[in-house]
């Protein structure tokens, strides 16, 4: 199956001993000593790119001459998880390159195409309005782009059927998501 990857940089090794260490102390004490078995997944994600249609603030519009205002668009990348449809801001379009991969190591997203770019756009705005200052008045989806993360999952104890097993997924491309807005 062809599809478009970010590149993995992390190695086996440096994912086992990520996930020795718990995820956090509480995590650490109570698993860090049992079995753990570790699995690549390759999981889905999206990369939404807006073109932000917007007005000067009142600020801007008071101390500013007609002539010096700057324009009155801009572009905004976002990324979004598909697992969980959580959507952080990204600085530049993440490097993708084109993969065969075995079907039974990609997770596909179970969200439809309209919740992610409602999601997507949802927080750009909270973002535009919060460190910018504008107020927006309209936001176009400039591109879609569906695309695949490589992530190390971690299985802390024995998997037994009928029996909860607690993980972590380790991002192994090195880009950390931050939806703390």
């Amino acid at each position: 199956m062809d599809v478009l990857i970010t590149q993995k940089k992390m190695t086996d090794s440096e994912a086992f001993v990520k996930a020795r260490g718990g995820g956090n102390l509480i995590g650490k004490a109570m698993y860090g000593g049992g079995k753990i078995t570790m699995k690549q997944l390759y999981l889905q994600s999206f990369e939404v790119v807006f073109d932000a249609y917007f007005k000067p603030g009142l600020v801007e519009r008071f101390f500013t001459r007609k002539g010096q205002m700057g324009g009155n668009s801009q572009k905004i990348c976002m990324i979004v998880e598909g697992t969980r449809c959580t959507a952080s801001y990204h600085e530049q379009p993440l490097p993708l390159y084109e993969a065969d991969l075995d079907p039974d190591m990609c997770q596909d997203s179970t969200f439809d195409k309209e919740k992610i770019i409602a999601q997507a756009k949802r927080v750009a705005m909270r973002i535009m309005r919060r460190h910018s200052g504008h107020i927006i008045t309209s936001m176009e989806v400039a591109s879609y782009r569906p695309f695949y993360r490589p992530y190390y999952v971690a299985f802390y104890g024995e998997m037994e059927m009928g029996k909860k097993v607690r993980y972590i997924a380790i991002e192994a491309d090195g880009y950390k998501t931050d939806n703390s807005l």
